[in-house]
This record gives structure tokens, C-alpha cells and sequence, in this order.
């Protein structure tokens, strides 16, 4: 998805070289999402440019400002987990770039509308359908 919108914008007559910054800024945030320091300022000046340069770029080229495509990853990541482990909340919260539970509940919650904790319970009421089998 993220490549046909470089495509797309690179077509309309975007920097080839800029659009690639974005984009290998893009893989640095794939990678290191996890980080709780990682900061837009650190990202812009991965790309050489001033923040205030750098966000409006990173928007135009992706559809999002470069903190709300981090939670956006941290939060889609968080679900992942939540999906498929039976770890702590603040384990969970760690794992996906937030120093504690309740920070990350708090944004989980303004994200998705739900607690994480109710995110979790109603994946596996789903999965426990599906299986015929009760997991408590």
C-alpha cells in the first residue's frame, strides 16, 4: 500500500529523492516503532530536514503525520499481541513503545474506542466460537 502511494505521488510530480528519504525513514520506523524515545525530530533529521519541512512531506506522501503513522503501528501491533499472548498489559505496552500501562491504555482507548483489556476478551470469545471451546 505504503509503495503505491509513493508511486502514485512520485507520478505527480514529487522528488523521486524525497519520496525515497520518506520512504527509508518509513523502514526505520518499521523497525524501531518499539522505541519509546523515538521522536518526529529524530526522524527529520534522519531525513535531513527540519521538522517543521519534515512533516508536512512525511503527510503528504503517506496520508499521516509522521506521530499519528508511529501510534497508528504501535497501536495495530499492540492488537497483534493482545490477539495471540497472554502476557501483562505492561508487558504488552512495553513490547510496542510505551513506558507504562496506563499511557498505552489511554491512547488504545482514544484509538480503537475500546479498552485493551475488552480488545482482548472479545478476540478470544471470537476465537472461542470458532474452536467450540471455552478459554478462561
Amino acid at each position: 500500500m505504503m509503495a503505491y502511494v509513493f508511486q502514485q505521488n512520485i507520478q505527480d510530480g514529487q522528488s523521486p529523492t524525497l519520496a525515497q528519504t520518506v520512504e527509508n525513514v518509513l523502514h526505520y520506523v518499521d523497525e524501531h516503532y518499539m522505541d519509546p524515545d523515538l521522536t518526529v525530530k529524530q526522524l527529520a533529521h534522519m531525513a535531513r530536514l527540519s521538522t517543521w519541512r519534515f512533516t508536512p512531506i512525511f503527510q503528504e506522501l503517506t496520508g499521516k503525520k509522521p506521530l499519528h503513522y508511529v501510534t497508528d503501528l504501535r497501536i495495530n501491533r499492540a492488537k497483534e499481541l493482545l490477539l495471540r499472548k497472554n502476557e501483562p498489559l505492561r508487558s504488552i505496552a512495553q513490547e510496542v513503545g510505551y513506558m507504562d500501562e496506563y499511557c498505552f491504555s489511554r491512547r488504545f482507548r482514544q484509538i480503537t474506542g475500546m479498552s485493551p483489556y475488552r480488545q482482548g476478551c472479545t478476540t478470544h470469545v471470537v476465537f472461542s466460537r470458532r474452536n467450540l471451546s471455552v478459554r478462561f
